[in-house]
């Protein structure tokens, strides 16, 4: 079973925002992925629907 809690890190703890449904002591795996926050990117010059498509087209066929 796979199931992705978002936690909080409080002195030296994790702490999940809502209930886990585990038992107690219940072994577990643990991977850690920081959460970004999408405030922080502000564009100065306002882009059109048509060239974020372009980009991610551009990029998509980068990769592949």
């Amino acid at each position: 079973m796979s199931e992705t809690v978002e936690c909080i890190y409080v002195e030296n703890v994790l702490k999940p925002v809502a209930p886990l449904h585990l038992s107690e002591g219940e072994p577990v795996i643990v991977h850690i992925e920081k959460k970004i926050s999408f405030d922080t990117i502000k564009l100065i010059t306002p882009i059109s629907r048509h060239e974020i498509r372009s980009l991610r087209d551009e990029s998509f066929l980068q990769i592949h």
